[in-house]
């Protein structure tokens, strides 16, 4: 035999046994199977998906008869436009061709009521009863389908938008109304190229943000996020945040205008291409820094001061922080 032959049982017993994981795999698949059948039990699910999200499984399930609605309506057939949801994102799209009909869509919604009444849409949910949860088993979890209502509305001729949800994302763009109210519990606010006589938005848990908007009067709050405002153009505004910040930038306050900013916990931005000389101006801060135009002031009173020499101006801005800094930059 020769020496560099090895024998076989030799390196049949030198060789590792595989493991057995056999097992280990039929276990894991009886387990999964078992939980994709209580997501569906505890859903009413016809349908679902499983997806990975930060190294969570999580399985998500459609409601049984939550599918795609539609009802549409024809041009002019209404000018106000009331929206309550319980949990859903509202999207507001509008309708700029004059023959295309006005429309409301909705996803994953159980019996949605859609009423026009005198000049007056109305569309309203039902809060799911035990179909929003999501369960974890061994760090799988698994909830509801995304819940959602699109409504495509005349883009210039709304006399009034209302809009209050419990949980979930409010957007509208493009809209033209005397008057929008969106309110928000848990979720955030985004417009962008709004016209409004008056643009009431509110959020308890959520930020707010505003991007190119023209208002005659603006009160925007929110109790826990931060309020972030750009390209507007009003009379009067008051953006006021119980814990987060406010920002407001490429402001253009119209004549004789009043502002008024503040949060309790965060910082204050404003910044306008409106001249210095212009504003009449009070900033004040419990605990933080102040900056106009870069320069900078320890002292809330000192800014007082500042604000009296310039109190013949024809905008009026008033900044409040009790912990954080305050910025005001104007133009040249």
């Amino acid at each position: 035999m020769d020496n560099n032959q090895f024998p076989v049982h030799e390196l049949e017993a030198d060789s590792p046994k595989p493991k057995r994981s056999w097992n280990r795999i039929a276990l894991f698949l009886i387990c999964l199977g078992a939980i994709m059948s209580a997501a569906g039990w505890l859903s009413g699910s016809r349908g679902g998906s499983l997806a990975l999200v930060g190294g969570r499984l999580e399985i998500h399930s459609s409601s049984r008869g939550a599918g795609n609605n539609e009802q549409t309506f024809n041009p002019g057939s209404f000018t106000q436009v009331n929206i309550t949801a319980g949990s859903a994102n509202v999207i507001i799209i509008p309708v700029t061709g004059r023959n295309e009909a006005y429309r409301v869509t909705t996803h994953g919604i159980d019996n949605p009521h859609v009423a026009l009444t005198n000049g007056r849409l109305e569309v309203s949910t039902r809060q799911p009863q035990g179909r929003q949860r999501t369960i974890h088993f061994f760090n799988i979890g698994f909830g509801s389908s995304r819940r959602e209502i699109r409504v495509y509305v005349p883009h210039d001729s709304l006399d009034s938008l209302d809009i209050t949800v419990s949980s979930g994302r409010i957007q509208a763009d493009d809209i033209n109304a005397s008057q929008i109210n969106a309110q928000v519990s848990s979720g955030n606010i985004q417009m962008e190229n709004i016209t409004a006589d008056r643009l009431i938005l509110q959020s308890t848990s959520g930020n707010v943000r505003i991007n190119n908007a023209v208002f005659s009067y603006g009160n925007i709050r929110t109790t826990s996020g931060n309020l972030r405002l750009a390209d507007v153009t009003y009379d009067s505004l008051r953006a006021v945040a119980t814990s987060g910040g406010v920002r407001v930038e490429g402001a253009r306050p119209r004549a004789s205008s009043d502002t008024h900013l503040s949060t309790s916990s965060g910082n204050v931005q404003f910044d306008t291409n409106a001249r210095r000389d212009s504003f009449s101006f009070d900033l004040s801060v419990s605990s933080g820094n102040i900056h106009v135009d870069g320069s900078r002031n320890r002292d809330g009173r000192q800014a007082s001061q500042i604000a009296a020499a310039t109190a013949d101006g024809n905008h009026r801005l008033t900044a409040r922080a009790s912990s954080g800094n305050i910025r005001v930059n104007f133009g040249r």
